[in-house]
């Protein structure tokens, strides 16, 4: 079973939770974890900085066929500031979006990072052991308008912004990546 970084604030199956001009600081594991079942939360106007781990971890990498309750969907992450981390663990991302749907990643800086600066998808990379895709619920998620900058900074193995896995059962409800500057 996969697993994430625990967050030093942790939920699941919440509803209508909102950060609000937030500070993420001086942590260890990650920031902030929206995990399973997490539904129209928001994450607006905060900064993440010297957090060990991931800034901030949205839905879950272990239920790619999570139904209702149990799906991680309509969180909007937007206008954050997310520079200086991971700081011990490089193999973090300023924000990761697993098994998502009608998530919204817009407007935010992300800037100094050792590796990836926003993660979206899961489960995408089995085909490299000879296994298909996994099969998930993610779907109509938006990573829009962000301003990504001195990424990439310690490991090779990335970018700006990585996605990966299946999102959508068509053109309409796939994944929109626009308006990014990388």
């Amino acid at each position: 079973a996969w697993t994430k970084e625990p967050g030093n604030l942790q939920f699941s199956y919440d509803q209508h939770l909102a950060f609000l001009n937030d500070r993420f600081v001086h942590l260890g594991a990650a920031g902030l974890n929206l995990d399973n079942g997490s539904q129209y939360d928001t994450v607006e106007g905060s900064v993440f900085t010297d957090v060990s781990g991931n800034g901030l971890e949205i839905g879950s990498v272990n239920m790619p066929e999570a139904t209702g309750a149990s799906q991680t969907t309509h969180i909007m992450v937007t206008n954050n500031h997310l520079y200086g981390l991971p700081v011990e663990y490089h193999g973090g991302v300023a924000i990761l979006a697993g098994y998502v749907a009608n998530t919204t990643i817009t407007h935010n800086q992300i800037d100094r990072i050792p590796y990836i600066a926003i993660s979206m998808g899961w489960g995408g990379w089995l085909d490299k052991a000879g296994k298909p895709s996994v099969p998930n619920f993610s779907h109509d998620n938006v990573v829009s308008d962000n301003l990504i900058f001195d990424f990439m900074q310690t490991l090779a193995d990335g970018g700006g912004i990585y996605t990966q896995g299946i999102t959508g059962a068509s053109m309409t409800s796939a994944e929109k990546v626009i308006g990014n500057v990388v």
